[in-house]
């Protein structure tokens, strides 16, 4: 594979019909030039505790809420940590009070299990975030 440089990088455009992006140009080119998160896939963000894997999918809704006022998510915080970040999400751009973004706090996996189920038969979702 042929190296890029950086200025080729920061220019990729990403087809948001397949995918949805990070908002970080660099990232989205190391998962394949397809965005990080691929529509209808499950990812996984795995790493140790504190390393900024919550904080890029609150990136990245900030960053589709911004480019499509009527992107939708639904976030199940099994830690109950949105509502006590809600300036540090304000910052970010996540508007946790917009209709487009839904939020379940469920206290066990049953729990949550249900309410996205639930959810989903009501409406429809661009992305689906599970933060335990």
């Amino acid at each position: 594979m042929a190296r890029k440089q950086a200025s080729e990088i920061s220019s990729l455009t990403i087809n948001d019909a397949d995918s949805i992006s990070s908002g970080y140009g660099l990232i989205d080119y190391v998962a394949d030039s397809t965005g990080l998160f691929p529509r209808g896939a499950i990812v996984e963000l795995a790493g140790l505790k504190s390393t900024s894997k919550t904080s890029l999918v609150l990136d990245t809704i900030a960053y589709n809420m911004h480019i499509n006022p009527n992107f939708r998510v639904l976030y199940a915080d099994f830690e109950s940590m949105i509502y006590n970040q809600a300036d540090y999400l304000r910052k970010l751009g996540v508007d946790i009070h917009s209709p487009n973004f839904v939020l379940i706090s469920p206290s066990t996996m049953e729990e949550g299990c249900n309410a996205i189920r639930k959810e989903l038969k009501l409406s429809q979702y661009d992305m689906i975030v599970v933060d335990t």
